[in-house]
């Protein structure tokens, strides 16, 4: 080792020849004073734990040039950062929405429910990342359109001429019979509402609104004439009524205005009809009206798929 350090001082002090034994000797009794204080030196560098890097040896490089590093290992601080700061501190990448009315191309019953729910599903995340509201606006939209769309052309239309029996239940259209509240029940699961269509069906008319909405949402009404000026006032959209003994859905747009129900008077099946000459939405002395299509709280539970508690 003694050897070893004494070669490299001589290197260190410019002497570049082939280093003999007695070269070194001759070098260690000069210099005696010197080469004690810088054995001292290194022995105390070499006791401390270092990390050493040295360069490759190149060709005609002079010795002299050759550098040693030293670096001294030092355990890494912990970070005492709250955790939630750091998160907050993430940037938020740029969420963009583009519109999304998808046409829903499925002919198959079954088949339509599924292509609906994927819709649904999409709009759904969309409006989990959404943070501008303007994005927030179009996904309602959409959502409202999406809602009203699966149910008036593609889900409710298979049902008409289903023929109605107060205790019908059927989940097919055209397969057995169908009472109005599980009219109602049946397209309301069938479209992506999470309730029980069995335990909804078996309500009062305003029970089964107010399972769907808020009491704030629901317009009380004592005439067909009123409840007409209030569809009026709400404008084109889907709406749920409840009546005294019986419950439907209203299709309001720009063709009209139509209760479609299963109906229990005249040729007792599905129907839409208009309000105005339907027998069954005059056999009542409460309205009990709900816009189904616009209401945010409604639609944000439908697109997360948020349990409905059915109101007894």
């Amino acid at each position: 080792m003694k050897k070893i350090l004494l070669s490299l001082l001589l290197l260190i002090f410019g002497i570049q020849s082939t280093i003999s034994e007695s070269d070194i000797q001759a070098f260690a009794i000069d210099n005696t004073d010197t080469l004690q204080k810088t054995l001292t030196n290194w022995c105390s560098i070499i006791s401390t734990p270092i990390e050493v890097t040295t360069k490759k040896e190149t060709k005609n490089v002079p010795a002299a040039s050759m550098v040693v590093k030293t670096k001294k290992t030092h355990k890494a601080a912990k970070s005492k950062v709250p955790v939630n700061k750091i998160v907050d501190e993430l940037p938020i990448v740029d969420f963009r929405y583009t519109s999304y009315r998808p046409a829903i191309t499925a002919q198959n019953y079954d088949s339509s429910i599924r292509e609906i729910d994927q819709h649904r599903r999409t709009l759904a995340k969309s409006l989990q990342r959404a943070n501008k509201t303007t994005d927030i606006n179009q996904i309602f939209e959409d959502a409202e359109h999406l809602f009203t769309n699966a149910l008036t052309e593609h889900l409710l239309p298979k049902w008409y001429g289903t023929l109605w029996d107060f205790y019908g239940q059927s989940q097919k259209p055209h397969e057995g019979f169908i009472a109005c509240g599980y009219l109602v029940s049946t397209n309301l699961k069938h479209v992506g509402i999470n309730i029980n269509r069995y335990t909804m069906a078996q309500q009062w008319p305003i029970s089964m609104v107010q399972s769907l909405v808020a009491e704030k949402d629901i317009r009380h009404v004592f005439s067909r004439s009123r409840s007409i000026e209030t569809l009026e006032q709400l404008g084109h959209g889907f709406y749920i009524v409840g009546l005294d003994k019986h419950v439907g859905f209203i299709r309001y747009d720009e063709t009209g205005m139509f209760f479609v129900h299963s109906n229990y008077t005249g040729n007792q099946s599905v129907v839409a009809e208009p309000i105005r000459s339907s027998l069954a939405y005059t056999q009542t002395e409460n309205y009990y009206l709900a816009k189904l299509s616009d209401n945010r709280d409604f639609l944000t539970k439908w697109l997360k798929g948020k349990r409905f508690r059915v109101v007894k």
